[in-house]
Formats: C-alpha cells, structure tokens, sequence
C-alpha cells in the first residue's frame, strides 16, 4: 500500500474545495486524535468554510437536507422552549444556542457535495497512512508520559475523547477497503484501531469498537433485518431506561461487593436523575440542567459518593429523558430511525454493515460518555457520515482505475 501517487495527485489539485476537504479529513486521525476538543473546529470550522466557497462560486444556499433540517428544528424549539420551566434558565439558554449552531454547523457541512472521483479516491486511500500516523502518535507520547499533549497544555492521557473518536471515522475507511479487495490495507487499519484503544486505555473506545464488530457480524449475517432489529432493540431500552435504571440503582448495595467505586458512583448518579425524569417525565427539567436538578435530603443521606453539586448522566439518552423529557427521547429516536432508513436504503449492499456497524459504536458511546451538547461529539458523528458520503458516491464495489489512472 503505497501513499506516493494519491498524495502527489492531491497536492497538484490546487482547487479550494480540494484543499478545504482533504485538510479536514486528513487532520482528524492525527490532531483529532491528539486533541480531541478540535474536532469542532476543524469538521465545522472548514466544513463552513467550504460550504461558504462553494455557494458563492455556485451562486445558491447550501443543500441541506430537508428531513434532517426539520427534525433539527423540532428539537431546537424544543430545546429553547425548556428555557420557560428549566431550573436553570439562563443555562438552559446558552445551551439552546449552542445547540442550535451545532446542529447547524453540522446540517451545513453534510451539504457539500463529495469530491470528484479522482480527488476523492486519492483522499480516502490517504486515510489508512493517517491513522497509522495518530496511532504511531499516540504511542510515542504514551512511551514519552504523554509530554507531547502536555507542550499543547494538556495534562496526563487526553487522548480517550479522540480514540472514541477515531472508532467512527475508521469504519468508512474500512468499508471502502473491504469493498476494494484491499486485504492488506484492511488488516493495517484493523490492527491499528485495536492498537489505538488498547494503548490509549480507552474503556469506551474499546467497547464501542466491539459493539461495531458485533453489528458488522449481524448485518453481514442478517442485512435485510438489522436496521428494524436495532431499531427495535434501542427503542425498547430507551423507553425502559428511567424504569430499568430505578431498579438498578436500588440494588446498588448487593452489587457494591462486585464492582468499582466509579461503578458505585454512577448509580448514585442515575438514583436521583432517574427519580427526577419521573418527576418531570413529558417535557423534563431543562436543557443542561442535569447538573443542577434538585438532590433530595433523603436521597442524598444513602449515597457515599454523589454531593449536593450534581454531575451529569454519562448516559446521553438518561439525559434527553431528564433534559428534554420523553418529548426529547422520541425525537432522538426518530433521528435514529431516519438514519438506520436512509442506511438500509441509500447506501450499496456492501457498505451497509459497516455504516451498522459505525452506528452500534456511535450508539454504544452514547450511553457511555458526553453530554448531548457536546459540540465535538457532534463533528465527529458528522465526519463519519461525511465520509460515508464520500465512500458511497466512489462506487467502491467498483475498480479502483479511476484514481490509478488520474494518480499516475
């Protein structure tokens, strides 16, 4: 696998949109695997700028896509409207708004077209000796005590945000691979992922990856079936979630034996929000108030690790129920399905288990980590759609003569 030929015909493509796109997706395993924070700024930042060039050199608005725009708009109103009953309006406001620019930020950048097909496959055949590159990174500044990000004025292993991260951006890369019978290529982006969660010490990463490979094996098994199975399965458990979690967390002294105080922690946390979304279970308490929902005496008499202060669910859809109620939840799980759709649907037979996969990690992740309105989580679902965009407008099931014959 040899990046000469595609890297000499990106850099004699002068074009801004080439530059702009290829500058974005190439950074993402190696600075935003670094610095995970990034990933907002370089997938909506150059997304942005590129969408910007492209309307005025095509004289027109960008072409969002209407029934994602739609749901978007419903939730951001929902979003605004809980300002009116949240415990913490002035949060709940500043959270509306950035909420809003993310998700627009995002609608915006999913509209630029894909590039050409020279371009493109010259891009995505970089991808591998990109990832090689952060993951090559990342081991140096594990061996180094992590100096590297400590000169970017980061403290000990930042790295988890990122390989959470480059968990979605790798399985479009790996479909494009497979697709062109590229068995070496393939293995090295394999190998290297595994790498990249077991020397970064990522728990989620690492679980996340696994529940990608377990849908892959399903939709490679069952294709037809996996997006209403799945669909099916999330939908029951986030309808059961708040239910689940009380029982859960009422059990917590039988269970103290058998795990971690972390483990302890955090269903002391999902006690109280659980008892909270019952409390408040249409509309919720607010956007961003997770922090800040009231902790009753008796409640907090029984927990040895959570305060008054609060923290937030580590569970995004623990915190669309308390945040934005059942209301919130079921837009999110119409996002879901609209996704799943359009993946059964729009993409080749031989991509879809891949973009299954990269869903399962992404859903896995979810109700692990980041708060909803975390904006680099956010830039990094939408990379990894982008170049699902881009793998699917290539045709890999198709040859690979297009970039041979443009990179020579």
């Amino acid at each position: 696998m040899s990046a000469a030929r595609p890297a000499r015909f990106l850099l004699s493509c002068s074009s801004p949109p080439i530059v702009l796109f290829s500058a974005m997706l190439l950074a993402l395993p190696v600075v935003g695997l670094a610095v995970g924070p990034l990933y907002a700024a370089l997938v909506f930042g150059l997304g942005g700028l590129l969408a910007l060039y492209t309307g005025l050199k095509d004289r027109c608005p960008p072409a969002i896509d209407r029934q994602f725009a739609a749901l978007a708009l419903v939730f951001v109103a929902l979003c605004w409207a809980s300002t009116l009953w949240s415990v913490v309006p002035a949060t709940t406001m500043r959270a509306a708004g950035q909420i809003t620019l993310i998700l627009a930020g995002a609608l915006i950048t999913l509209s630029i077209p894909p590039l050409e097909t020279g371009p493109g496959r010259a891009l995505i055949r970089l991808m591998p000796w990109f990832i090689g590159a952060g993951v090559a990174l990342l081991c140096l500044d594990t061996c180094l005590g992590y100096r590297i990000q400590g000169l970017a004025g980061l403290d000990g292993n930042k790295y988890s945000r990122g390989i959470d991260y480059l968990v979605l951006i790798t399985w479009p890369v790996l479909a494009y691979t497979v697709a062109q019978r590229n068995w070496r290529a393939t293995i090295a982006v394999a190998a290297l992922i595994i790498i990249a969660v077991v020397v970064g010490l990522s728990t989620t990463g690492a679980v996340g990856l696994l529940m990608g490979v377990v849908l892959l094996g399903l939709a490679a098994l069952l294709r037809n079936a996996t997006a209403p199975c799945l669909f099916t399965v999330v939908a029951a458990l986030v309808a059961a979630l708040p239910f689940m979690l009380r029982l859960l967390s009422a059990s917590r002294e039988e269970l103290r034996p058998y795990i971690k105080p972390s483990g302890l922690h955090r269903l002391e946390i999902w006690d109280y929000t659980s008892a909270r979304i019952l409390d408040q279970p249409i509309f919720g308490w607010g956007l961003l108030s997770a922090k800040s929902v009231p902790i009753r005496p008796e409640e907090l008499a029984t927990y040895r690790f959570v305060d008054i202060a609060g923290i937030y669910p580590h569970n995004q859809w623990l915190e669309l129920w308390l945040e934005t109620g059942a209301v919130g939840a079921t837009l999110a799980l119409i996002f879901l399905g609209l996704v799943l759709w359009r993946v059964w649907r729009k993409l080749p037979a031989e991509t879809q288990p891949f973009a299954y996969a990269a869903i399962g990690s992404a859903l896995t992740i979810s109700w692990l980590n980041f708060e909803i309105t975390t904006d680099s989580w956010w830039a990094a679902l939408t990379a990894s759609a982008l170049l699902f965009k881009l793998v699917n407008a290539l045709h890999p099931h198709q040859p690979d003569a297009a970039c041979e014959s443009s990179a020579s």
